[in-house]
C-alpha cells in the first residue's frame, strides 16, 4: 500500500512513517514545499497514493502573537487546503485520507465524546474547527478521517519525555492548580489507531484519539514522580506559564475530560487504557 503522509520531520510524522515502512508498505512524502509552493509536485504525489495522512503543523505551545497566529494557521488550515483541492482534482484521488485536530477545540468544562460536545470559543478552538472544516472538503471524493489527538506519550519524543527530564532531576511538581483533566493516549495506541481507521469503513468524521483513562493533573504529575522515584514538591504555577507563553499558557493551565466512543463503538481495544498501564511500559 502507498501511503502519503505530511510531517515526517515532526515526533508523530515520524513515527507514523517508521511504523508503515516496517509493514512494508510505501511512503509517499509530502514535503511542506509540495504542501505550500508546489502544487503540481503536491498533485501528481495525491494521484499515487492509496491513503494520505496529513500531520503537518505548527506547535500551538507559543505565544500567540499576531505573526505566530499567522503560522499557526498557514501551517494547518492552508497546508489542508492545499491538500484536499488536490484530492478533489486528482484522476486517481485516495480511498481515506486522515487529517489531524486536537482536543482543544472543546471547552474545558464537560465530558466530551464526538456526539455529546461543546466547542472551545477561543483561539484554540477557531483553529481546529477552520482545520477541520478544509479536511472536510475531501469528502467528495473519499473517506476521510479526522484524528483529535490529546497529548500524546513516548519515551523518545514530545512532552511527555521532556517533562521526565525535568521530574529526573527532582524538580517535578503540581502544573497550575492541578485540577485541569489530562486527555493523552499512549504513542502505541496512536499508530494502531491509524491501522485500524484503515481497515474500518464505519470510521469516519471526527475522531477522539484519547485513551479512555482521562485523570486530573496533579495525579498524572503525582503518579510520574512515584514512577522516577523522585519528590513532587515543586509546583509550576499558573502565573509563571503565563508568563512565558502569554494566552497560549491555556494549553497549560486548562484541559479537556474527552471519551473516544468511535473507536470504543468500532471495537478498538486500547493496549494502554490506564496511566499506570502507560508509565509502566514508557518508564520501566
Amino acid at each position: 500500500m502507498k501511503i502519503g503522509v505530511s510531517g515526517t520531520s515532526g515526533f508523530v510524522g515520524g513515527r507514523v512513517r517508521s511504523f508503515f515502512l516496517n509493514k512494508g508498505d510505501e511512503i509517499i512524502t509530502l514535503t511542506r514545499h509540495d504542501l505550500l509552493k508546489d502544487y503540481n509536485s503536491l498533485l501528481e504525489k495525491i494521484n499515487t497514493a492509496d491513503i494520505i495522512i496529513h500531520l503537518s503543523g505548527a506547535s500551538l505551545l507559543r505565544r500567540w502573537s499576531k505573526k505566530n497566529k499567522a503560522v499557526i494557521r498557514s501551517s494547518r488550515i492552508n497546508t489542508t487546503r492545499n491538500l484536499t483541492t488536490a484530492i478533489r482534482e486528482a484522476e486517481r484521488p485516495p480511498s481515506l485520507f486522515i487529517s489531524t485536530s486536537a482536543v482543544g477545540i472543546y471547552q474545558s468544562n464537560g465530558v466530551h465524546s464526538e456526539d455529546d460536545f461543546v466547542y472551545d470559543m477561543g483561539f484554540p478552538g477557531q483553529i481546529c474547527k477552520n482545520w477541520e472544516a478544509e479536511a472536510m472538503q475531501a469528502v467528495k471524493k473519499c473517506r476521510v478521517a479526522i484524528f483529535r489527538f490529546g497529548i500524546i506519550l513516548d519515551k523518545k519524543e514530545g512532552a511527555f519525555a521532556k517533562m521526565v527530564k525535568i521530574y529526573k532531576t527532582g524538580f517535578g511538581g503540581t502544573i497550575a492548580s492541578g485540577k485541569q483533566p489530562v486527555a493523552w493516549v499512549h504513542i502505541e495506541d496512536v499508530l494502531r489507531a491509524y491501522e485500524f481507521t484503515m481497515h474500518n469503513p464505519r470510521i469516519h468524521g471526527a475522531v477522539n484519539i484519547v485513551s479512555p483513562g482521562v485523570i486530573q493533573s496533579a495525579e498524572y504529575t503525582r503518579m510520574l514522580a512515584r514512577k522516577l522515584h523522585k519528590p513532587h514538591l515543586f509546583p509550576l504555577p499558573g502565573w509563571a506559564l503565563r508568563l512565558r507563553y502569554g494566552k497560549g499558557a491555556i494549553l497549560l493551565t486548562e484541559g479537556q475530560s474527552v471519551v473516544p466512543k468511535r473507536l470504543l463503538d468500532c471495537g478498538f481495544t486500547f493496549k494502554y487504557p490506564l496511566l499506570k498501564d502507560a508509565l509502566d511500559e514508557l518508564v520501566p
